[in-house]
């Protein structure tokens, strides 16, 4: 997600109990659940200081154990920006038996369904007082939630390998593949996650430029030239 802080202008904030605040940033929650809808929009997620037990339990039906539940707990600060993108009154009518198609594993019968969207996790957390209802948090907190969703907005790393021929001569284009960055992920944790898969980056260039690298496939023939000189 591309935000600049001009794009959080006026943008509210809702506050949830601990760990429902973390299921929605990074456990793919995309309903909440409330007697009364969520306003239509960018919505800024925070985690409050208090756990709702339920919610625990709830995790660890779905194969979250408790404990590594709670050491990603993060309390009192913004965790998350979603889009609240449609509201589901169906399972509040009494006709509908409290039944509808909002997911399963987060819509609870008989209530308003607000469905999120867009999530993305800060991967700087901005610690803030909450507050009840939807609310509006001040200007340096919104300053700071720009600053950490400009952490997000990496590059791929795309492979400039190509083909040799047995002179050791560049044959065809560059090969293009990409790896992208996952949501909420640095640059330095982007360059582990692909060395880790194979890829072979070089240092970042001193203009900041995207490095050259070289995908899995791309890598292993040169490292298999390496080998055999």
């Amino acid at each position: 997600m591309s935000l600049s802080r001009l794009d959080l202008v006026g943008v509210r904030a809702i506050t949830l109990l601990n760990p429902w605040a973390l299921a929605v940033a990074r456990l793919g929650k995309t309903v909440e659940n409330r007697t009364w809808a969520l306003p239509a929009g960018r919505l800024l997620i925070h985690a409050g200081k208090a756990d709702d037990p339920a919610g625990y339990r709830h995790l660890e039906h779905l194969g979250h154990p408790r404990a590594t539940v709670a050491e990603q707990v993060v309390r009192s600060a913004i965790v998350a920006v979603a889009t609240v993108d449609t509201v589901c009154h169906v399972s509040e009518a009494p006709e509908s038996g409290g039944r509808c198609e909002c997911p399963t594993d987060w819509a609870t019968p008989g209530q308003v369904h607000s469905r999120l969207a867009d999530v993305v996790a800060l991967p700087a957390p901005v610690p803030c007082p909450g507050r009840q209802g939807v609310w509006y948090p001040p200007g340096h907190v919104l300053d700071e939630v720009a600053a950490s969703l400009a952490l997000t907005q990496q590059a791929p790393l795309v492979c400039t390998g190509r083909r040799v021929d047995r002179q050791g001569r560049a044959q065809g284009a560059p090969c293009g593949n990409e790896f992208p960055p996952a949501p909420g992920e640095t640059y330095p944790a982007m360059e582990l996650r692909a060395r880790i898969l194979g890829w072979k980056v070089a240092p970042v260039p001193d203009d900041g430029a995207m490095p050259h690298a070289m995908c899995r496939s791309c890598a292993a023939p040169a490292e298999a030239k390496v080998r055999q000189s």
